[in-house]
């Protein structure tokens, strides 16, 4: 069920709805305008065909010169049509395959509502499960208190069952013996007063039986005798209530003999000690049933503990599971209700997905009326108009498959230009393989050519070292970086990202398939869905095609950007051996080599012309293996050079022969002068020197002057004196 969550939710956060429903309504709107033109153009066309109509035919210069504009209206109003279709076909495609792949979420929405129900009895669950808490802990504290008092109460009747045995023996003899007793003096007086009320009963019937007999002798009339046989009657049945009462009284004085004399056997047999036996041995079973109960009760404490502890770890156990399924839930329940913030629209976009349904089906009829039928031949109240509804869809499935026919037949075209190409740029391929092997054989000449160098290099004596550290350090240390480190070889990356091959086959995708399938089987009887399923392969099948061209062009693209940082690296190489040559150059040839345009750097005096030719050497190993290599690498050298820089240079060199030899001189002392930070600073202190020489001498030479000639008056000596000439 997470699983599932997961994929709705991701399913859904990819669709991006907002973006979606922002893009629906803002293909909605122009369809509704185009809508409302093509209503107006549709009144405009009725308008101009019924003036057409009205035409006469006499003239048919005037008939035919009205109808080139007529057709050109409706030219107009095909093709608008047709880019209607196309763009409502679209936007319907393309909708559909945002939509097709995400899951329906009432199902999602309706675990929700039942996880919400089953956090709304959570609480309940929370507040039974603490009464149960609650009950278990008054349970175990009845039970230990249970305990406890059975506990006591073993323990006290242990201690004084004897004692109470004996007290109770001796008080239920005396007793017995005083119950007994009381009982038998009763029946003594009751039988006393039984017998005495039987005689004065029997005295009676004697005293009626005589009266009865004497009345009836007396009595001589009719009515007397009535009278008196009615209370001869009355005292026959009292005569007979008070011998049933004698009868059970004579019962009951049976009855109680027979009471007495068991009474009497009993007295006797406590009297013997029997019953004490019996009493204890009663007595003895008690205390035993009390010690089996006392047993069975803490037998079934234990086992309420051991079913109380387990209920507690079942209880926890739930409200732990529980806890996590409420979170789990409100995790669920706080993504579905974004979810359902996000969805809050989905009635809107039902709306416009069946306003997109009806305008991309709506048809209108083709008379004077301008109102859209509807599009099922069931909903029309007109047969006839059904009729030719059907008849419309049909003629628009067979010009829909006239123009797939022709797109198919232009992506025919259209996939055999790719092939074409296809195969052009595999053999450009080849060809860009071909070259980055012959790079990477160069580079590795030059490679080894290099370390080679730096290895002969490495033999010569301590003092050249010294002399040669600071020049060489920065061409050393980029020859070692460029390779040392494998990671930033050109070569390295192309072997370990490796071109793929010009053909990629495409496989179908399965969810393609499956689609396609239940397209076909749903659209056994209709033609409009095979069409639509032909026109979706062809469409998958043109886009997989340019997939694999743009595939192509890629891999083109990289294997081309590879062979250009291999060529640049090439120039590098070359530059660094280059420079190598130009810096192990002799001192005495006084610059680079005959055919080099650009001066060469400054040179050290101590070099051997043993490196020079090393140097020589390996480039000429490595142009050899490469047809002319160092001579192709010496033009890209010279062409990625400032052109300024190589007018400059000579520019500066033709002003410098057209000098006379004096401004020559000068022009190197200049040279010499700024080149040297110590003869920078010896000049500058050169010069301040002189100036102040000056300065001192102009001073020494006022001042002192002044003097002379204030001094001259006091000798007889005046100025014209002073300033003419002698003799």
């Amino acid at each position: 069920m997470a699983s599932d969550f997961s994929s709705a939710l991701t399913a859904w956060r990819e669709l991006n709805l907002p973006s979606l429903q922002h893009d629906l309504t803002a293909q909605v709107n122009p369809i509704v305008e185009a809508q409302r033109h093509a209503l107006l153009a549709r009144k405009s066309l009725a308008e101009r065909t019924r003036e057409f109509r009205s035409i006469p035919e006499d003239p048919p210069t005037e008939k035919l010169g009205a109808l080139k504009p007529l057709l050109k209206a409706y030219q107009s109003e095909i093709d608008a049509l047709s880019k209607r279709s196309k763009n409502a076909e679209n936007s319907l495609l393309q909708l559909h395959s945002t939509l097709e792949s995400l899951p329906d979420p009432y199902p999602l929405l309706e675990v929700i509502l039942d996880q919400t129900a089953a956090l709304t009895e959570l609480d309940s669950l929370k507040a039974t499960n603490q009464r149960l808490q609650q009950d278990l802990q008054s349970v175990h504290l009845a039970s230990e208190k249970t305990q406890n008092a059975l506990t006591d109460r073993i323990r006290q009747l242990e201690s004084s069952f004897d004692t109470r045995l004996a007290d109770g023996i001796t008080a239920s003899q005396h007793e017995l013996t005083a119950k007994y007793d009381e009982r038998l003096r009763n029946a003594g007086h009751r039988e006393d007063s039984l017998q005495q009320s039987l005689a004065l009963a029997q005295d009676q019937i004697k005293e009626l039986s005589s009266a009865a007999a004497a009345a009836l002798q007396e009595s001589s009339s009719s009515e007397e005798q009535e009278a008196q046989r009615k209370n001869d009657a009355a005292k026959l049945a009292q005569h007979d209530l008070i011998t049933a009462e004698l009868t059970r009284a004579q019962g009951r004085i049976t009855t109680l003999e027979r009471r007495n004399e068991e009474l009497r056997a009993e007295l006797e047999s406590l009297r013997s000690g029997r019953e004490h036996e019996d009493r204890l041995a009663e007595l003895s079973s008690s205390l035993h049933e009390a010690r089996t109960q006392s047993d069975s009760l803490r037998e079934a404490l234990s086992l309420q503990r051991a079913r109380a502890d387990t209920a507690d770890d079942e209880r926890k156990r739930k409200v732990e599971e529980l806890g996590r399924k409420v979170d789990e839930a409100e995790r669920v329940v706080g993504v579905m209700r974004k979810k359902l913030a996000g969805m809050a629209d989905y009635e809107e976009v039902k709306r416009e997905l069946s306003i997109i349904r009806s305008v991309e089906f709506a048809q209108y009829e083709d008379g004077d009326e301008l109102d859209p039928p509807t599009t099922s031949g069931a909903d029309s109240p007109n047969p006839d108009d059904a009729e030719e509804t059907t008849k419309t869809l049909e003629s628009m499935l067979v010009q829909k498959n006239k123009k797939l026919q022709d797109d198919l037949t232009s992506e025919r075209v259209r996939h055999n230009e790719l092939k074409a190409t296809q195969a052009q740029l595999a053999a450009e391929l080849e060809v860009a393989k071909g070259e980055v092997d012959r790079l990477k054989a160069l580079n590795g000449r030059l490679e080894d050519d290099l370390l080679l160098l730096n290895v002969q290099g490495d033999g010569r004596g301590e003092g050249e070292k010294k002399m040669d550290e600071g020049k060489t350090q920065n061409g050393t240390a980029a020859t070692s970086s460029s390779t040392a480190d494998p990671s930033t070889d050109p070569f390295d990356i192309l072997l370990n990202n490796p071109s793929t091959s010009t053909t990629t086959t495409s496989t179908p995708n399965p969810q393609q398939q499956q689609q396609q399938q239940q397209q076909q089987q749903q659209s056994s009887s209709s033609l409009l869905p095979i069409i639509t399923s032909q026109r979706d392969r062809f469409r998958t099948r043109n886009a997989e095609l340019e997939e694999e061209l743009r595939t192509q062009f890629q891999t083109i693209s990289s294997l081309r950007s590879e062979v250009k940082q291999l060529q640049t690296d090439n120039l590098g190489l070359y530059e660094k051996v280059r420079y190598l040559s130009s810096y192990n150059a002799g001192s005495g040839e006084g610059g680079g080599g005959e055919g080099s345009r650009y001066p060469p750097p400054y040179q050290s005096a101590g070099q051997s012309r043993e490196t020079r030719i090393v140097v020589d050497r390996s480039v000429g190993r490595g142009s050899a293996g490469g047809a002319g290599g160092e001579e192709r690498y010496r033009d890209r050298y010279e062409e990625s050079m400032d052109p300024f820089a190589s007018f400059r240079g000579r520019e500066q060199s033709r002003a410098f022969a057209a000098l006379n030899p004096l401004e020559r001189l000068l022009h190197m002392v200049t040279r010499v002068v700024l080149g040297h930070r110590r003869m920078r600073i010896a000049f500058t202190v050169y010069a301040l020197g002189l100036h102040v020489l000056v300065l001192l001498i102009l001073f020494e030479f006022e001042f002192g002057g002044r003097g002379t000639r204030t001094r001259t008056p006091s000798i007889g000596i005046t100025p014209a004196d002073q300033v003419r000439p002698p003799g």
